[in-house]
């Protein structure tokens, strides 16, 4: 979970930034992407008005390939693939529509899906678990930003998030700001 050892809130309102850390670390529990983010820092100044917040992203599980949750095997009607974990059959149904149209895909049951090819299958990702995180980590940081800062930039790679949030137009200053506190978290 993240703690206050974890995050460090900066404001001239010291009341609203207790507020800012209680609320970060209650969202970011609800939402499970505590063990995900960490070197948090946090800047919010009601007067300018501005929020960024900071940090390194922890993504330590790899890509899903369609390896990873199906074995395949050559039939006469097809490629046969043998589901070992069902938790991502949907994203396998879509990369294999993508990839030979809904014509030639048939899902006989939970766990078997026939596919009218003759040729394998390539091993394509069809599940990004950094991708995921980082569209919940954005989706926890807004519901942490001060309602009425609908103007935001952010900057996301596969380390670190730097999220600036204002009802004014994004200043340099504040983007110059946002990158000190990155550094300054360790990204």
């Amino acid at each position: 979970m993240i703690d206050s050892e974890r995050v460090a809130v900066e404001s001239p309102d010291e009341h609203g930034a207790r507020l800012i850390e209680e609320l970060m670390l209650d969202v970011f529990s609800d939402l499970n992407v505590a063990q995900s983010l960490y070197n948090v820092k946090i800047y919010v100044d009601p007067d300018e008005p501005v929020f960024i917040l900071c940090g390194k992203l922890a993504v330590s599980v790899p890509d899903v390939k369609i390896s990873d949750i199906a074995t395949m095997t050559h039939t006469d009607d097809g490629l046969k693939l043998d589901i070992k974990n069902e938790r991502y059959v949907n994203d396998l149904m879509d990369k294999l529509t993508e990839l030979y149209g809904k014509a030639n895909i048939l899902q006989i049951d939970r766990y078997t899906v026939l596919v009218a090819t003759d040729e394998e299958i390539p091993d394509e990702v069809i599940f990004e678990p950094a991708t995921e995180l980082k569209r919940t980590v954005i989706d926890a940081i807004r519901r942490v930003a001060p309602e009425g800062y609908r103007i935001i930039k952010h900057e996301i790679t596969r380390n670190s998030i730097l999220f600036i949030a204002s009802e004014e137009p994004i200043k340099d200053e504040w983007i110059n700001l946002g990158h000190r506190l990155l550094r300054g978290a360790g990204a």
